[in-house]
């Protein structure tokens, strides 16, 4: 690890930090050009409660900062407490890197970051960490390169396809093939669900990109996450297409919450989704794209959001196909701490 200039250091969560948070450039979120003031109030709720748990407890959000000539720079990271548990070994996350530098692109804006970032993989050591992920806008050229002087390796790209139905409403004539699976397809989304996450051939996201996450539990993991779709835990609804009557793709459906509703966002999200591999190529995904994108509309959502890694062509294709527009791409980076 590279020695810096600055100074960094350990901060609590404060008036500074909110306005810090309201300055900020590159928040990942895919509406920040529409509705930035309810982002960053939704945000900043929800890391205020992060802070609010017990420090000897998984989960609470920490902060450094460090200082160099008049400019300053925040971390925040938080131990994750759900994958430690999942995968055996503690797992972190850097939930931002706030710094002024948008414009400013100098040796001192890099060293300034890059010593924040130190300062966050060095607490992380000490509390015994031996995994921590960063996403960042690629825009935010400040950050990646600090990360990548630190030791972080790229894993994934993720477009953040955007619809509004307001502006580009689906046709009536748009496909209505897909229907809203029961409790009964489960088994069979189980097995569609490890046998498409199961393999690196298939997908190709920061989980499968990475070897220190093996391929059986990251298959496991969302097999966990299509079962709790069915229990409002993790989605509101799951679309599925079916050849016969055996399903042969999902796609889960989040709708806005109260509170999202309250600050002007009605905002829904496309979860997790995957076609059977053995009809990949035969259009099953863009049905299944317009049928939940109608089921959407049909409900009075104007914003959906569906996530993609640059690598699935046909699921970029298909939200090209619906008219989405990319509003974010950011890269996720991976260090390994054990190293």
């Amino acid at each position: 690890m590279p020695t810096f200039k600055a100074q960094p250091e350990l901060i609590t969560f404060d008036q500074s930090l909110t306005q810090s948070i309201n300055n900020w450039q590159f928040p990942l979120h895919p509406l920040r050009s529409i509705h930035r003031q309810a982002i960053n109030e939704e945000l900043l709720a929800r890391l205020q409660a992060l802070t609010k748990l017990p420090s000897n407890e998984d989960g609470q959000l920490q902060l450094t900062s460090a200082k160099l000539n008049d400019h300053s720079t925040v971390c925040g990271f938080r131990i994750l407490p759900w994958d430690s548990n999942f995968f055996g070994f503690k797992i972190a996350r850097i939930e931002f890197v706030i710094h002024p530098f948008h414009k400013i692109l100098n040796q001192n804006s890099f060293d300034v970051v890059a010593s924040t970032l130190a300062k966050t993989i060095t607490a992380l050591r000490e509390q015994g960490c031996q995994h921590v992920s960063a996403s960042v806008d690629p825009a935010d050229i400040v950050t990646v390169n600090s990360l990548e002087e630190c030791g972080f390796r790229i894993k994934d790209t993720i477009n953040y396809h955007l619809f509004d139905l307001v502006k580009n409403p689906i046709s009536s004539e748009a496909s209505t093939l897909g229907s809203i699976a029961t409790i009964e397809d489960l088994p069979y989304l189980e097995d569609l669900t490890v046998r498409a996450f199961g393999s690196r051939q298939y997908i190709v996201n920061h989980f499968n990109n990475d070897l220190q996450f093996p391929q059986e539990k990251v298959a496991e993991m969302y097999k966990i996450w299509i079962q709790k779709s069915f229990t409002n835990e993790r989605a509101d609804a799951v679309m599925i297409v079916r050849k016969g009557t055996k399903p042969v793709g999902y796609l889960t459906a989040i709708l806005p919450t109260e509170e999202q509703l309250k600050l002007g966002m009605n905002f829904a999200d496309m979860g997790v989704g995957a076609v059977d591999p053995d009809y990949h190529g035969n259009g099953v995904f863009s049905t299944l794209h317009s049928s939940l994108l109608k089921w959407f509309q049909d409900r009075g959502i104007q914003h959906v959001l569906t996530r993609t890694a640059i690598t699935t062509t046909g699921v970029n294709k298909a939200c090209s196909k619906h008219r989405s527009v990319v509003a974010l791409c950011p890269h996720t980076f991976h260090l390994n701490l054990d190293s």
